[in-house]
């Protein structure tokens, strides 16, 4: 922990350290790692822990931490204790760390700051104050160290907090629970692991194929307690203002200094029980962490809350609505660690959301209300037996002819992607298809969709799709048709007919949309030669998409963005998009497509870090989508080919990613079977098969599959012009990783072998053609080595070369046991199973 070793360097340069931290953020643990830390140094701890309710018995601290007896009193018991302190400090190294220093007794602190000035000492003291610390803890003023440094324990991201449950749990979590937990918990790590234990005792944090899930909400009345605990202490007025934030949601700082009393807010925000952010152009304010919200909603009394209530309609505080159906755009700042109150976020959007259609559906359960009912319910993964009473409680001949159509379109998804029956949403389309006149254009397109999703595209896709010039079709209808009609054609790589596609699809959301607006759009300019503006464009668009708690494009544009950025060699840019996306939690029922893509690109960035306990969780999730390899996006089997590689079986994982080409191929996934087969033939050349993509490639109209044809006949010539041509081709397209993979082909091709003077002549050459030598190509799974620590290493070099666990432990005087453990996080970081396989793995890490 970069914190922990910045404070015990203060401390060895004796600056003292204030760490700051909300209750339950583990400042007595981190306290602990320093006094373990400076104790294995050498160095006299003093440990010194406040109590509320002896704080207002004089040196009842220093009495309880030992210092003096407590037999004397008054004048003497103060000498002694200075003298105490003095002499536990004299002339060791020394540190005093206060625990709790906010219920510590005066005279206690007062000995401890009279001592430090005699002698001269670190000290480092606990608190949940940020402000006016250059006090006593009852409030005297004092002449702080100026040599006094802050170490602040915020709460945890999504990733920080993942790493501590799954060490907690002894298991990998499921993302979307992970992200639950973090929503609940604000990111505090001791509330996180109280929700965890309150889940897992009563059954709704469950382990389920080796993956912990939560299967229910996570609130517990078990949990009361520890909510309140956190916020112990706060005065009426405090809780007040409390109350009402937990009411409305989220409020304008505005109205809230109209309404609120502002002191009891600034104390508040110094507890950390509330958060003041900006939200484009707006302040808003709201409670943290989210269990103390859950709390005030749940256990407060009826007549406090009806007062609280009175007092908010009273101030009009919700004529606005809340702060959660109020726009975030603008707000980008710290985006790449999704924080509790970005996922909390969307939470209540959606919760609002589903309010609101609900009520809609249960006034009059027809095909218009149910359908964007269905659409939220989906959004939120509700139980399907909430989805399948909807489907059942609505009347589907009822209303007009594009609901109709919708309700049926959406019933057919829900057959085929969770009922498991293809054939029977087909029939079920068929049969709806009749007495839906113009709208039932909406069902061909449907059908298309479908069918493209869980078996391929389908023979007639462009008859169906076709657009008579004089066909008055509404405007909804002729945008899905030109929706479906883009990715048909984008999948089939028909680039032109997309692009014509492309000229006659709004910007609008569409009802029944596969995609989000403007998805396939990018999608087509990464392929089609303008990946940098395609990326741009989907950056900008997946921060609107944040700015707006918009999930559905976020997750689009957020697997946009991370495809674009491993494409155009910025592999390591990429992953923050992952985490966001993956912070949502649970993903639509239907249609999975884009997740399926979100999955397949987080295991292969997963792989390709050396996080495989990462990967297994994001492919334990991809294990529950109805499909697998199968969709119009690309990638699919890449990260099972990547661990394989990693685990010495290039030429399988070649095979493999070759035979995933031809079934996409066949199945009309072009575009994704083209990527598969490049890099099945990078990974091992063949001229059988180097001729079959010649012959792929000539039936597509992409410069992208041409120019790395290109690369791979030019190697196969052994011309190192052609290559050098080819990856100024790929510069010029945005590729720059593997641009760079066709320069180094060239220098080998001049060279004849590998030249001491390889890496520079590189750098030249880059250099020249304007390309970033440290891109990273998206077909290089040779080179990527999984992180090991510098222990780790060390024991991998022996274990490969042949050592038992014993001759290891004796030479790095380590206990057996610790070796064993060594040992197995190594094969499971690098996903390989045998030494046999770790000493293959440790040759190629070497280069040897």
């Amino acid at each position: 922990m970069h914190a922990l070793e910045a404070a015990i360097e203060w401390l060895r340069d004796g600056a003292s350290a204030d760490v700051i931290g909300r209750r339950f953020s583990g400042r007595t643990t981190f306290m602990r790692g320093i006094r373990s830390q400076l104790e294995d140094e050498g160095w006299r701890t003093l440990w010194v822990s406040g109590n509320a309710f002896l704080q207002n018995s004089p040196l009842s601290s220093l009495e309880l931490s030992g210092v003096i007896t407590g037999t004397s009193r008054g004048r003497s018991a103060l000498h002694s204790a200075v003298a105490g302190v003095e002499g536990l400090a004299r002339p060791e190294r020394f540190v005093v760390l206060v625990d709790d220093w906010d219920s510590l007794d005066d005279a206690s602190w007062g000995v401890l700051t009279a001592a430090q000035e005699q002698v001269g000492f670190p000290i480092v003291r606990a608190t949940l104050r940020r402000r006016a610390l250059a006090s006593s803890p009852t409030g005297i003023h004092f002449e702080q160290s100026p040599r006094t440094f802050v170490v602040d324990l915020r709460p945890m991201t999504i990733d920080e907090l993942e790493r501590v449950l799954v060490t907690h749990l002894e298991g990998p979590i499921d993302n979307a629970t992970a992200s639950r937990i973090l929503a609940k918990s604000g990111g505090v790590v001791g509330l996180a692991l109280n929700i965890v234990d309150a889940a897992r005792a009563e059954g709704t944090l469950r382990q389920t194929a080796g993956l912990w899930r939560a299967e229910a909400g996570l609130w517990s009345d078990s949990l009361t307690r520890i909510a309140e605990a956190y916020i112990a202490g706060i005065s009426e007025a405090e809780l007040d203002v409390l109350e009402t934030l937990a009411l409305v949601g989220e409020l304008d700082v505005a109205e809230a200094r109209a309404t609120l009393d502002w002191r009891a807010v600034e104390s508040l925000e110094d507890r950390a029980l509330i958060r003041l952010y900006s939200i484009g152009s707006r302040r808003l304010v709201s409670v943290v962490p989210p269990l103390v919200m859950e709390l005030l909603r749940n256990q407060t009394h009826c007549a406090r809350r009806d007062r609280v209530l009175q007092d908010i309609l009273k101030d009009g505080i919700l004529d606005g609505g809340t702060g959660t159906e109020r726009s975030m755009a603008g707000r980008t700042q710290g985006w790449e660690q999704p924080d509790a109150l970005f996922v909390r976020s969307f939470d209540e959007h959606a919760r609002g959301r589903r309010t609101t259609t609900r009520a809609r559906w249960l006034a009059d359960p027809s095909p218009a209300t149910a359908v964007p009912f269905l659409q939220v319910l989906n959004d939120q993964h509700a139980d399907p037996d909430e989805i399948e009473l909807v489907f059942a409680g609505t009347d589907a001949a009822d209303g007009d002819d594009e609901s109709r159509a919708q309700f049926a379109i959406q019933r057919a998804w829900w057959t085929a992607g969770i009922d498991g029956d293809l054939d029977a949403a087909l029939t079920e389309l068929a049969s709806a298809r009749g007495g839906l006149g113009r709208y039932g254009r909406l069902v061909d397109a449907a059908r298309v969709d479908i069918e493209s999703a869980f078996r391929g595209i389908p023979d007639d896709a462009e008859s169906l799709l076709a657009i008579d010039d004089d066909a008055e079709l509404p405007p909804s209808v002729r945008d899905k048709i030109s929706e479906s009609r883009l990715a048909t054609f984008f999948s089939l790589g028909q680039f032109e007919k997309a692009r014509t596609a492309l000229q006659f699809l709004s910007e609008t959301p569409l009802g029944g949309s596969v995609y989000s607006p403007g998805f396939l759009a990018g999608m087509l300019a990464l392929f089609d030669g303008e990946l940098d503006a395609g990326l741009e464009s989907s950056i900008l668009a997946f921060h609107r998409a944040r700015g707006s708690l918009d999930a559905a494009r976020l997750r689009s544009y957020g697997y946009l963005c991370a495809l674009g950025l491993m494409l155009s060699g910025r592999r390591n840019d990429a992953q923050p998009y992952i985490d966001v996306v993956l912070a949502l939690g649970r993903p639509p029922h239907i249609p999975q497509i884009v997740q399926l893509g979100i999955a397949n690109v987080g295991m292969l960035l997963a792989f390709r870090r050396g996080d495989a306990d990462g990967a297994a969780v994001i492919e334990s999730q991809r294990r529950d989508l109805p499909f697998t390899d199968a969709g119009t996006l690309p990638l699919g089997s890449w990260p099972d080919a990547q661990r394989s590689v990693v685990a010495g079986n290039v030429l399988a994982s070649s095979d493999a990613l070759w035979a995933s080409g031809l079934g996409q191929w066949e199945r009309g996934a072009r575009v994704g079977g083209l990527l598969s087969m490049f890099a099945a033939l990078e990974l091992e050349y063949s001229e059988q098969r180097a001729a079959r993509l010649t012959e792929f490639v000539g039936q597509v109209d992409s410069e992208f599959f041409a120019v790395q044809l290109e690369v791979v006949r030019a190697e196969a010539a052994k011309s190192p012009e052609r290559l050098r041509d080819a990856a100024r081709r790929l510069q010029e397209l945005g590729v720059a990783g593997r641009a760079i993979t066709a320069l180094r082909k060239a220098l080998k091709a001049r060279t004849g072998s590998r030249s001491r003077d390889l890496d520079a002549d590189l750098e030249r050459a880059a250099d020249e053609l304007g390309i970033d030598v440290t891109a990273s190509d998206p077909f290089d799974f040779l080179s990527v080595i999984p992180k090991l620590s510098k222990r780790e290493i060390e024991v991998a070099q022996r274990a490969a070369e042949g050592m038992s666990n014993q001759e290891i432990a004796d030479e790095l005087l380590l206990s057996v046991r610790t070796v064993e453990n060594h040992v197995h996080r190594i094969m499971r970081k690098t996903g390989i199973e045998s030494r046999t396989g770790l000493a293959e793995f440790m040759k190629a890490a070497s280069g040897t």
